[in-house]
C-alpha cells in the first residue's frame, strides 16, 4: 500500500513538473496586443550622418525612425503589453544581434521594454515592442524606435521615387524616397568600403577597387592601417589568410564584369604594428589592368573601426578611407511620473554619458523654502513628494571635469503630473597647437597625427597653404571620470632623408623640426 502511495505521488510530481514551464510562459506572455490604439506619429529615414533625407543611393545604409504614441491607454498599460509594426520588403535588415534584439530605455536610463525584429528572408519583417512592469508607473506613454537597414536590391527601382509603407493594425503610413541611379566612375583610381561578415560579428570585410580608369603605373604599392574611434585597440588586427587579389574587368559604373584571375596573397603581404598595418607590392601596371582586393580584420561590436588605404606609385599617390560600425537598433519611452521632480544630468555631446556629482538648489517660489539634490552614479536626482506649486531648479555645482550650467529652470509640480528635466553640461575643453619648421630643403607637405594618451585620434596635413601650422580644437581635457587629464602629443609620419625633432614649447604647444640629411654631390673640375 505504501509503495503504491509513493508511486502515485511520484506520478503527480512528474505531471506538475511538466506543466510548470507552461504556466511560466503563460505568465510571461499574458500582456495584450495594444496595436489597435497605438499610433505611429512620425516615420522618417536618416542617412549615415543622422540627417533626415528623402533621397538616397541604392547602396546606402540608413536608419528608419518611428515615433509612436500610446496615450489613449492613459495609465492602464501593463507588463507584457506589446504592439507590432509591419515593415516593407523594400528594406533588408542587418541581422546583427544588437540590431534585431534591443532594449527600450526610459528617460531615467532604465529599461522599460524590449524591441525585436522578426526579419524575413525575402525582405522586410515585423517589429514588436514589448513593455515591462515599469510602464505601470506612467501614463500618456509614447516613444521612439530606430532601426538600421539597407535597401533590398530586388525590390527597389533606381532613378525614381519608391514608396515605403509601414503598417500597424491596418493603419498604413507611407514615405517616398528617391533612389538615385548609379553614376559613372570611369575616372576612379582607388575606392574602399567595408562589408559585414554575415556569419561572424567579430570580423569585418574590406574591399578595395583599383584602377577603374585603366591607367598604367610603375611600382605600385598598397599601404593600409586600422584606427578606431572610441574603445580600445585590444584584439584588433588584420586576418592574414583572408587577403585575396583578383584581376578583373570593371565597367564605368564600378561593377565587376569579369574575373580574370584570383590569388591568395596573404603570404606576400608585409604586416607591422601588431598586424594593424600592412604593405603589399603589386608592381607595374603596363596594360591598364584593373584589380579588386578583399581582406578581413577582427572587430569588436559597438566600436567604430576606421581604415585608410594608400596607393603609391612612381610619380603619384591616391588614398581612400572608410569606417565600419555594426548595426544597432534602439528605442526610448517616456511618460509622466507623479508629484516629484527628477533631474537627469548628461554630457552635452553624449547623452548616454550620465554625470555623477552635480548639485542643484530647488526653491519653492511661493514659500522660498529650498533643498538640494545631488545626482548619483546614474546621473539621477529625485525629490521626495512635493507640495503643489512652482519650483526653481538651479545648478550650483558641476560634476568634476564639466562646466556648470547657468540655466535656471522653472517647473510646475502637480499631484497627477511628473516633472523630469534633463540638464546638459559641457566638458572642459583644451586645444593642441603644432608648428612645422625645416632645416634644409622643404617638402610639399607632411602628415601629423594627434595622439591622446598614445592613441591616434586625429590627423592634419601641414603645407604652405596653412603656413605649416595647425591647432586641434574642441578636445576633451579630462577622461570620462572628470578627474584624469588626457595627455596629448603629436607625431609625424616618417619622411625618408630627414631627421625629426618634436619639442613641446609649453603645455600642448609643439614644434616639429625636420632637418634634411640627404648628401648632395658637388662636381669638382680639376685644372
Amino acid at each position: 500500500m505504501k509503495k503504491r502511495f509513493y508511486c502515485i505521488m511520484l506520478s503527480v510530481l512528474m505531471v506538475l513538473s511538466a506543466l510548470l514551464p507552461a504556466f511560466r510562459v503563460s505568465a510571461e506572455e499574458r500582456g495584450k496586443n495594444i496595436s489597435p490604439d497605438v499610433n505611429i506619429t512620425k516615420f522618417t529615414i536618416d542617412d549615415w550622418q543622422g540627417k533626415d533625407v528623402n533621397k538616397l543611393s541604392r547602396w546606402s545604409r540608413f536608419k528608419i525612425n518611428l515615433e509612436w504614441n500610446a496615450q489613449k491607454y492613459g495609465n492602464t498599460l501593463k507588463n507584457g503589453d506589446y504592439f507590432e509594426v509591419k515593415l516593407p520588403d523594400k528594406f533588408r535588415f542587418i541581422e546583427d544581434s544588437s540590431a534585431i534584439d534591443f532594449p527600450i530605455y526610459g528617460v531615467d536610463g532604465k529599461v522599460y521594454g524590449k524591441g525585436h525584429l522578426d526579419v524575413k528572408k525575402e525582405g522586410g519583417g515585423t517589429l514588436r515592442v514589448t513593455l515591462n512592469e515599469k510602464v505601470e508607473n506612467l501614463y500618456n506613454v509614447k516613444g521612439k524606435v530606430s532601426m538600421e537597414s539597407v535597401f533590398n536590391q530586388d525590390k527597389i527601382k533606381t532613378g525614381e521615387e519608391n514608396t515605403l509603407e509601414i503598417d500597424i493594425n491596418g493603419k498604413k503610413i507611407k514615405k517616398k524616397v528617391y533612389i538615385k541611379k548609379p553614376g559613372k566612375i570611369d575616372d576612379e583610381i582607388l575606392a574602399k568600403w567595408p562589408n559585414r561578415i554575415s556569419d561572424n560579428v567579430n570580423q569585418v570585410g574590406w574591399n578595395v577597387r583599383f584602377n577603374v580608369k585603366g591607367k598604367n603605373f610603375k611600382k605600385v604599392v598598397f599601404e593600409d592601417e586600422l584606427t578606431i574611434s572610441g574603445g580600445t585597440f585590444d584584439g584588433l588586427h588584420y586576418i592574414k589568410d583572408s587577403f585575396v587579389l583578383q584581376k578583373v574587368k570593371i565597367n564605368e559604373y564600378g561593377d565587376i564584369t569579369k574575373v580574370v584571375s584570383t590569388e591568395n596573397i596573404g603570404d606576400k603581404v608585409q604586416f607591422s604594428n601588431n598586424n594593424t598595418k600592412f604593405k603589399y607590392k603589386l608592381g607595374d601596371i603596363n596594360h591598364g589592368e584593373q584589380y579588386f582586393l578583399t581582406y578581413k580584420s577582427t572587430y569588436k561590436p559597438n566600436l567604430t573601426i576606421k581604415n585608410r588605404v594608400k596607393m603609391l606609385a612612381q610619380g603619384e599617390s591616391h588614398e581612400s578611407s572608410s569606417s565600419y560600425k555594426n548595426a544597432i537598433s534602439d528605442g526610448t519611452i517616456e511618460g509622466d511620473l507623479l508629484g516629484k521632480i527628477k533631474i537627469i544630468k548628461v554630457d552635452s555631446e553624449n547623452n548616454q554619458l550620465l554625470l555623477k556629482g552635480a548639485k542643484f538648489k530647488i526653491t519653492n517660489k511661493k514659500t522660498n523654502e529650498t533643498f538640494e539634490l545631488v545626482t548619483d552614479e546614474k546621473g539621477e536626482a529625485v525629490s521626495d513628494k512635493l507640495v503643489q506649486g512652482t519650483y526653481e531648479i538651479k545648478e550650483i555645482q558641476a560634476p568634476s571635469g564639466w562646466i556648470k550650467s547657468d540655466e535656471i529652470i522653472n517647473v510646475e509640480v502637480k499631484d497627477d503630473v511628473a516633472v523630469i528635466r534633463t540638464v546638459k553640461n559641457k566638458r572642459e575643453k583644451t586645444e593642441v597647437s603644432v608648428n612645422k619648421t625645416w632645416i634644409g630643403k622643404k617638402l610639399s607637405s607632411v602628415k601629423v597625427n594627434l595622439l591622446a594618451d598614445g592613441k591616434k585620434v586625429d590627423e592634419v596635413t601641414l603645407n604652405e597653404q596653412n603656413n605649416w601650422k595647425h591647432t586641434f580644437t574642441n578636445l576633451n581635457k579630462y577622461k570620462d571620470d572628470g578627474k584624469t587629464e588626457i595627455k596629448y602629443t603629436v607625431e609625424e609620419e616618417k619622411i625618408n632623408g630627414y631627421d625629426t625633432e618634436i619639442k613641446e614649447n609649453s603645455k600642448n604647444d609643439f614644434t616639429i623640426t625636420n632637418k634634411n640629411t640627404e648628401k648632395v654631390k658637388i662636381p669638382v673640375e680639376k685644372k
